[in-house]
């Protein structure tokens, strides 16, 4: 996966359940940064299940298993 700003690689950080923080819904929050210090990007992606049968897919098929590719 690129960066908006500068289309480097961007750097998987993390998952955290979206239950833990306090919102409405279950999902995944996925942290990412930009390899490129000078551009110094963060990005935060929000993933909410709709069911779970969905959130048990996801964590089956290795959803936050960290192997982003740069062509994502």
């Amino acid at each position: 996966m690129k960066c908006w700003h500068c289309k480097s690689d961007l750097i998987w950080g993390g998952d955290h359940d979206i239950e833990d923080l306090d919102t409405d819904g279950d999902g995944i929050l996925t942290n990412l940064s930009c390899s490129n210090k000078k551009c110094n990007t963060q990005v935060e992606v929000y993933h909410y299940f709709d069911n779970e049968e969905e959130q048990t897919k996801h964590f089956a098929e290795g959803f936050h298993s960290g192997d982003w590719k740069s062509d994502n």
